[in-house]
């Protein structure tokens, strides 16, 4: 059974049971000698419950049970003066909803008069406002739990965005470095082609160099030669 359900139930069963009219005692609880009849105050009061009760004057009946209850401390209509003040205090009218005291009226009555045909009526209303409560209360626990779940969520939801954040920022990076690495690789690819094209000029001119150093020595030798012909032929 739902909140929603358990509360019909229970407004159900308040509006049921606050139907009931108790008929106080109409006549005096004792002969007395005096030919006037004479009415009991707790007659009187019950009487004066019952009617403010009917007309829905809860207060003042509230306040003539309990005076009732306390011109009788035993039997008589307590029953009935004990369930109505449960009602009062369970109805929401002007009286204050107090269920503390409806509980302990309606457990009252029950130990007072365990047969009373007000008591099965009386349990059920118990009854159900314990498992409203309990419903209630399961209800507040799983609105605290789905709280958290939701606060729980929200914060790995915040996590996977910065997570999501450093992931970009790591693959700007990664990509800035992929494009410097690119860029260095072209720049150490250049340099290679400039250090190969410099290191076949430089084997060029040493060529060159030897093959000059070779003229060179064969210039010289002829002109050696020729010089020792001179010479001899001027020795002549």
């Amino acid at each position: 059974m739902g909140v929603k359900t358990a509360c019909i139930a229970l407004a159900a069963a308040l509006t049921l049971a606050s139907c009931h009219r108790g008929a106080g005692p109409t006549a005096p609880r004792a002969k007395t000698s005096n030919p006037d009849p004479v009415v009991a105050l707790d007659t009187l009061a019950l009487e004066a419950a019952n009617r403010d009760f009917s007309n829905g004057d809860y207060l003042p009946a509230a306040r003539s049970y309990e005076e009732y209850l306390t011109l009788v401390p035993a039997g008589g209509h307590r029953d009935e003066a004990l369930f109505h003040l449960g009602l009062i205090y369970a109805l929401p009218s002007e009286a204050p909803q107090d269920w503390q005291r409806v509980g302990n009226y309606f457990r009252q009555l029950a130990t007072e008069f365990p047969a009373s045909p007000l008591k099965p009526t009386a349990d059920l209303i118990l009854g159900l406002r314990k498992e409203v409560a309990q419903l209630m209360a399961d209800d507040q626990r799983q609105m605290a739990e789905s709280q958290r779940l939701m606060s729980e969520n929200q914060r790995q939801l915040a996590e996977s965005q910065r997570l999501m954040t450093e992931n970009q920022r790591l693959t700007s990076e990664t990509q800035r470095l992929m494009n410097e690495t690119q860029q260095l690789t072209a720049e150490t690819q250049q340099l290679t082609a400039e250090t190969q094209r410099l290191t076949a000029e430089s084997r060029q001119l040493s060529a060159e160099s030897q093959q000059r150093e070779q003229r060179i020595k064969q210039l010289t030798t002829e002109l050696d030669r020729l010089i020792r012909i001179d010479s001899e032929r001027r020795g002549r």
